[in-house]
């Protein structure tokens, strides 16, 4: 008799789960069939606040189980999801960035036998391959710009075909594989399997790596990878080595973990066998990556010099450093700014490695740190630290990640009027601060778990 209750709340949570699941469907098939126009913003803004409100509901209803029946729900409602991404948007629903057409249009290149580092998209060299891409082409922005991504990037742009779908195709199978790190982390580590909630249902993460799918997609569960051989077959130097390099010569944020990875591993180990057990694996995946743009040299960071000099996009706390420091009368506001922010980095950097802190623990306060101090915080950049709340989801900041990852969704609001990329303070605020005072309210609910993957030391 004493079994019922328990079994009887557990049938109840199930069927709330797949209650709001199915509402959950019904509104990602709207945001599927939805173009991004400016006439769409405000109805897109309210299913993403929909979407974020349930999400909020089911992961603090999941989050602490550990039942097959609770898995196998949240497992099953977020391939739903996924599904209904792939095959409800129609070819008149565009995508949310235009950075998918720049893979496509870079793997074209790459196939035609150019390279995408020495030749812009409007080069009259590569006249035949906008001939023969134009829907492609269309859609590129910034055409005087040469290829900015790493070289494993154009690697793998080179084997998926020209089309949305197919990248969106590669972006599922990665966040699969992700999701299937993610649960043998967690239950190598005996903690609650209903934790991957928090990243499987994410609104942020199906419509960044789905509806409108980001590199990411790739590159994350690479550097969750890197960490997880980090931490648990630390001595397998050559191996976490290796995989975080391939991490880097996908996007350059993964130098981050893999930068701490190796002095807090020195720390403890400080041989010189150490240091070469970590500086081949680079040497020879940076090799294996970079020679077929050989011809490139130090021209495959040009266009990322631009993107570092010119892109303003969504960040407050640079934005009021550049005004501060302008209203100051300083010749050069933007740089010292800049100057600042990397400052803060660096101290952040090293005052973590200094106290021991864990390096999944420490890898998501420094991206995080990073990304809100950047110039530039596009939505999907946020998907760098959102599979670290699930290893580590004692920590604050991680619940304050949680919170940004739902308004950082404001900042669609540009699609209003596409030809300005530059949001009004009050929504800055709106986006930034609003996280925070939640953050400071959940802490003294104290809702999320206390134990993390990693215990401190």
């Amino acid at each position: 008799m004493g079994m019922r209750p328990v079994i009887f709340r557990s049938e109840r949570m199930h069927g709330e789960v797949h209650l709001w699941g199915a509402l959950s469907a019904i509104l990602y098939l709207y945001v599927g069939a939805t173009a991004p126009t400016p006439e769409a913003v405000d109805g897109l803004l309210l299913l993403f606040c929909l979407l974020c409100g349930i999400y909020s509901r089911v992961a603090v209803l999941c989050n602490a189980r550990d039942d097959r029946g609770t898995l196998v729900s949240i497992l099953l409602w977020a391939m739903v999801f996924r599904c209904i991404l792939l095959v409800a948007q129609d070819s008149g629903a565009a995508v949310y960035s235009s950075d998918v057409f720049r893979y496509l249009w870079e793997g074209e290149v790459t196939r035609a036998g150019f390279n995408p580092y020495l030749l812009a998209p409007d080069s009259e060299l590569l006249r035949g391959v906008r001939e023969g891409v134009p829907a492609i082409w269309a859609s590129v922005d910034h055409k005087a710009i040469p290829a900015i991504y790493p070289p494993a990037a154009q690697l793998i742009f080179r084997v998926i075909p020209g089309e949305v779908l197919c990248f969106q195709i590669f972006a599922v199978v990665g966040d699969l594989l992700l999701h299937a790190m993610l649960l043998f982390a967690l239950c190598r580590s005996g903690q609650p399997s209903g934790r991957i909630i928090w990243y499987s249902w994410l609104p942020l993460i199906l419509l960044e790596l789905v509806r409108s799918p980001h590199l990411e997609a790739l590159g994350v569960p690479c550097m969750v990878l890197g960490l997880l051989c980090f931490n648990f077959a630390r001595r397998y130097v050559f191996l976490w080595s290796a995989v975080f390099s391939v991490a880097v010569m996908m996007k350059y944020v993964a130098l981050i973990p893999f930068g701490y990875c190796a002095l807090f591993h020195l720390q403890r180990t400080p041989r010189l066998r150490t240091v070469l057990e970590m500086a081949i694996p680079v040497f020879i995946v940076a090799l294996l990556c970079s020679y077929p743009f050989r011809d490139a040299g130090i021209h495959i960071f040009s266009a990322l010099q631009t993107y570092a000099s010119h892109w303003r996009f969504n960040g407050l706390i640079f934005r009021a450093l550049e005004v501060f420091f302008e209203s100051m009368g300083i010749h050069a506001p933007a740089a010292l700014a800049k100057g600042t922010a990397l400052l803060i980095c660096v101290l952040a950097f090293f005052h973590l490695l200094l106290r021991g802190k864990e390096p999944i623990e420490a890898t998501m306060r420094l991206i995080l740190i990073s990304l809100l101090l950047a110039p530039v915080l596009y939505p999907w950049y946020l998907l760098w630290v959102l599979p670290l709340v699930v290893l580590s989801p004692a920590s604050r900041w991680g619940r304050y990640v949680l919170c940004l990852s739902c308004t950082v969704l404001l900042s669609y609001e540009v699609l209003r009027h596409p030809d300005s990329w530059e949001l009004s303070w009050g929504l800055l605020l709106l986006e930034y601060v609003s996280p925070l005072l939640f953050f400071l309210f959940q802490s003294r609910c104290g809702a999320l778990p206390s134990k993390s993957l990693v215990e401190e030391p």
